[in-house]
């Protein structure tokens, strides 16, 4: 079957328009989150907390994992 011009194109772009459309959802999603104050609030949280300035840099993966 021969597919018209355009169509051609169109197959040819499909992924990179879907990669594209969902990296601008993605960023347009974080834009958002950034503008409201509770993430600000988090610095209190952070700053006074003893477990997490007592661990080294190189463990910070742990507090994933332990309870």
């Amino acid at each position: 079957m021969i597919l018209p011009p355009f169509l051609v194109r169109m197959r040819q772009f499909a992924p990179l328009a879907l990669v594209f459309i969902g990296a601008v959802v993605a960023v347009c999603a974080y834009l958002q989150a950034l503008n409201y104050p509770f993430i600000a609030d988090d610095e209190i949280y952070i700053v006074r907390n003893h477990k997490l300035a007592e661990q080294p840099l190189n463990e910070l993966w742990r507090l994933f994992l332990e309870p």
